[in-house]
C-alpha cells in the first residue's frame, strides 16, 4: 500500500478487512497474527501489510457484513457486545504504543515527501500526535505537540490546520475532553509555550466546534454546552498567549 495508505489506516482504522485479498508471499514477511490481541488482530495486521505492500482498491460490493449481538473474542476471553468498542479502545492502544516507537517520523508523510523530513518533520509530528489523539494516547500526542511547538517556524499550513482539526475526531468519541480537567490542563500548557503552540491549540480547539455542533444537532443541549466550555478554556488560554507573549513556559503532562 502506498505510504499515503499507510497514513490513511492509522488516522481512520480504515479498510475492510474481510474483503481483502493478500499475497501469501506478503504474509510470509510480516509473520503471523498477533494472538496475544483478543481485538483488533486483523487491524494489526493490515498496518503490518501497508509497510510494505501495495494495494489495489474496487467500488464493488465484495462482501455482506452481519453484525450480531452476541460475544466476541476469545473462549478464554469472551467480551460481551455492550464492551465491544471499550475493548476495541484499550486494544488499538496497546498497538499504537508499539506503532509509536517502530514507526519512523518520516512515516507520517506520503511517501513522495519522506525525503524532506528535515523541512516537514513539523508536519509529521502533528499528523503523530493527531493520530495518537484519536486513539486515547494523549501522553504521547502531548509530547508531539510540545515538540512541534518547539520547531517553531513559520505560521501552520493550511495542510497543518486540517490535521490538528481531526484530533478530536475520533470514531470513538473525545469525551475525555470534558470528563479529564488534566487534559485541558496539558493542553493550556502547550498554549502556554509560545506562540507556536498558541497556533497549534487553537487549531485543535476550532476542531471541538463539529462536536458542539453534533450535539445540538442529536439535541444534547448539556452535552454540547460542555463541549463549547471545553473549547472555551483551549481558546481562552490561546488568545492569553498571543496578545500577551513573554517567555516559554514548560507544559507538564506528568498528571495526564
Amino acid at each position: 500500500m502506498e505510504t499515503a495508505g499507510l497514513i490513511n489506516l492509522v488516522d481512520h482504522s480504515g479498510g475492510a478487512d474481510q474483503g481483502t485479498l493478500v499475497r501469501r508471499s506478503l504474509y510470509e514477511r510480516v509473520g503471523q497474527f498477533d494472538e496475544a490481541l483478543c481485538r483488533s488482530q486483523d487491524y494489526e495486521m493490515t498496518l503490518r501489510l501497508a509497510r510494505i505492500g501495495k494495494a489495489v482498491g474496487t467500488d464493488k460490493i465484495v462482501f455482506r457484513q452481519r453484525v450480531h449481538a452476541g460475544a466476541r473474542g476469545s473462549e478464554a476471553m469472551p467480551i460481551q457486545v455492550n464492551n465491544r468498542e471499550l475493548q476495541w479502545i484499550e486494544h488499538d492502544k496497546i498497538i499504537f504504543r508499539d506503532l509509536h516507537a517502530r514507526l519512523g517520523i518520516e512515516e507520517y508523510l506520503p511517501q513522495n515527501e519522506q525525503n524532506n523530513i528535515r523541512t516537514q518533520k513539523r508536519l509529521a509530528l502533528l499528523q503523530r500526535a493527531t493520530v495518537m489523539a484519536r486513539k486515547k494516547l494523549w501522553q504521547l500526542s502531548i509530547a508531539d505537540l510540545g515538540e512541534a511547538a518547539a520547531l517553531g517556524g513559520s505560521p501552520l499550513s493550511q495542510r497543518e490546520k486540517s490535521v490538528l482539526r481531526r484530533a478530536f475526531a475520533s470514531k470513538y468519541g473525545c469525551a475525555e475532553i470534558i470528563e479529564n480537567d488534566d487534559l485541558v490542563y496539558a493542553l493550556s500548557g502547550v498554549a502556554r509555550s509560545g506562540p507556536a503552540g498558541a497556533r497549534i491549540v487553537l487549531q485543535l480547539a476550532n476542531g471541538l466546534r463539529w462536536r458542539v455542533r453534533a450535539q445540538l444537532l442529536a439535541g444534547k443541549w448539556l452535552l454540547a454546552m460542555r463541549y463549547f466550555r471545553a473549547l472555551k478554556k483551549l481558546k481562552c488560554t490561546v488568545q492569553r498567549e498571543l496578545t500577551n507573549i513573554g517567555p516559554a513556559r514548560p507544559h507538564s503532562i506528568e498528571n495526564f
